[in-house]
């Protein structure tokens, strides 16, 4: 069980990115997947919170034959345990941003 302030920490960073759709995007899916979270997934999201926003938006975007090849390039330079768990996770947002997809509504 996660405690408190990690718990508050990881949702603020998810949701104060840098740019608004990553905002949105992880935020939402760690406002759901929280509750859930042991403490090796929130390390592994932590980690992928240090990753920059653009490269992986426009990874996370994709819908044709290249997004495997464009989630693992995010991973380039992290350890091959870490990698794994990453491509993991982001196989998972990539799937869940399908299943819920932003419309332009309000998040305030």
């Amino acid at each position: 069980m996660l405690n408190d302030g990690l718990k508050r920490k990881l949702l603020f960073r998810a949701t104060h990115r840098g740019i608004r759709e990553m905002d949105i995007v992880l935020g939402r899916y760690c406002a759901e997947h929280l509750p859930r979270m042991n403490a090796d997934q929130a390390t592994t999201f932590m980690l992928l919170l240090n990753f920059n926003d653009q490269p992986m938006y426009q990874a996370l975007s994709e819908d044709g034959e290249n997004t495997e090849e464009k989630l693992s390039a995010l991973t380039a330079g992290v350890s091959t345990e870490m990698e794994q768990k990453i491509l993991l996770l982001l196989r998972d947002i990539w799937q869940w941003m399908r299943a819920h997809p932003y419309r332009g509504e309000n998040t305030a």
